[in-house]
């Protein structure tokens, strides 16, 4: 084998295209499991760093976002927490992974306070699982704030329209 020249080269090669595979597949694991030890120490912007370098070299798996998500909306960074539960919610072979992943895409929504969008997030686990609870109940949550702000934007409205009145009212005295 090794006396051969187009043997020991063709050798050379296919180890030197497959090695580096093998060695950068068990790094991206390595990536995954300190990203998943960090979040467990409550390290969560390492953790979220960890999965930012494995979610590059892996880009297919939507756990890595997932868990991407999980450890941003810990570390209070809800804008980039939901922008990676919106790339792992569009896997739609891995049910479980959507499901949670709208979820807390409702979660970190109703952080910012885009209602609006976070009951559209519930009803979509709602319909991936009717039974889910705590969707039930986060969607009736984003409802009751969703009514206490029209209320509260009414009653602006009539304050405004109050102010107005009196405003020309003096005016016409004068």
């Amino acid at each position: 084998l090794w006396g051969h020249p187009i043997r020991t080269l063709l050798l050379f090669f296919i180890l030197s295209v497959t090695l580096p595979l093998t060695g950068f597949a068990e790094s991206v694991d390595t990536q995954i499991q300190k990203g998943i030890s960090q979040y467990s120490e409550g390290a969560f912007k390492d953790a979220g760093e960890s999965f930012s370098s494995a979610r590059s070299a892996r880009p297919e798996d939507s756990r890595i976002p997932y868990n991407q998500g999980n450890s941003l909306y810990k570390d209070g960074n809800f804008q980039e927490a939901l922008k990676a539960y919106n790339d792992s919610a569009l896997n739609e072979t891995n049910l479980d992974i959507r499901r949670n992943s709208l979820y807390n895409a409702g979660n970190a929504m109703v952080k910012l306070e885009k209602l609006e969008e976070a009951e559209s997030a519930f009803k979509k686990v709602l319909t991936l699982d009717p039974s889910d609870r705590d969707a039930k109940y986060n969607l009736e949550y984003v409802r009751e704030q969703l009514k206490k702000k029209e209320e509260q934007k009414q009653d602006q409205d009539k304050q405004k329209n109050k102010d107005s009145d009196k405003d020309s009212s003096s005016k016409k005295e004068k």
